[in-house]
């Protein structure tokens, strides 16, 4: 398991030093990247839910 954190870790020091920097300078428009992940997000998890039929916690079937 200290293998596995140690990898996060050293994943996520890369990504800060040297991808972040990189993005934080290109033309994208941060903000509207934010908002299509965000929908995409829920638009993925709405149709699992549909497609399983998931149930609630009280037990009911959500559709």
């Amino acid at each position: 398991m200290k293998n596995l954190s140690d990898a996060i870790h050293a994943h996520m020091e890369l990504e800060e030093q040297q991808l972040f920097p990189l993005v934080r300078q290109s033309s994208l428009n941060l903000q509207e990247l934010a908002l299509r992940m965000q929908s995409y997000q829920s638009s993925v998890v709405s149709a699992k839910t549909k497609s399983s039929g998931q149930r609630t916690a009280r037990g009911d079937q959500l559709h």
